[in-house]
């Protein structure tokens, strides 16, 4: 078992392509597993303007006070099937090493998902993403 206090936690998003979008992210490494949480995905302003158009929904404003308007609108995208919330885990191999990134990041070693959850709440999200760390680390060998 890996205590807790071995965990390592990230403040980047572990997964999604889209996940510089999402307003919610967990990362944590649990021995050589990276536990993965995305959610609350807000597209950039050309997606939204797409899904409001699509939807027949008429946005006003302009700037901030638009953004307001399609969130109060539409509201969080889905990341997957039914869900805004997900949470992912992939074996780790190694650290991102960019030198203009320099955040030390656990790299998945082949993006090839161990498990995953979905979820549609922000407490749901948060318990999920623990609860995923916890199995692992009754699973996980330690890094050090």
């Amino acid at each position: 078992m890996i205590s807790q206090s071995e965990w390592r936690w990230f403040g980047n998003a572990g997964h999604f392509i889209c996940s510089r979008n999402c307003q919610f992210h967990l990362c944590t490494v649990v021995g050589d597993f990276m536990v993965s949480t995305v959610g609350e995905y807000v597209p950039d302003e050309g997606v939204r303007e797409i899904i409001a158009n699509s939807r027949g929904i008429r946005l006003q404003g302009k700037g901030d006070e638009r953004l307001a308007d399609y969130m109060e609108k539409i509201g969080y995208e889905s990341i997957g099937f039914r869900r805004t919330y997900e949470t992912m885990v992939f074996k780790v191999e190694g650290v991102c090493d960019a030198p203009e990134c320099d955040c030390g990041q656990p790299m998945p070693k082949n993006w090839q998902e161990v498990d995953s959850d979905g979820y549609n709440s922000k407490f749901a999200a948060n318990d999920g993403h623990y609860r995923m760390c916890l199995k692992f680390a009754s699973m996980a060998v330690p890094t050090t």
